[in-house]
């Protein structure tokens, strides 16, 4: 699975979205994240949770471009 992850993320195409991960427990916290690749962007965003409060976040690094990168 998480290779079938790894290889959607930097696929060529515009926008491509993956289905939500499980869910990570981590000292208290549940975390669900998304992996999206947009416009040369390497995105995750999800929700992380503890105690009934839920606060949404969203991470993005540009990537490089692989296309120009062995010229």
């Amino acid at each position: 699975m998480i290779t079938k992850w790894l290889k959607g993320l930097f696929t060529l195409q515009t926008v491509h979205t993956t289905d939500v991960c499980e869910q990570v427990e981590f000292e208290g916290y549940t975390i669900v994240a998304r992996a999206r690749g947009e416009q040369g962007q390497f995105r995750v965003a999800g929700t992380i949770s503890k105690q009934g409060q839920q606060t949404e976040f969203i991470r993005s690094d540009l990537c490089p471009d692989v296309t120009t990168a062995n010229t």
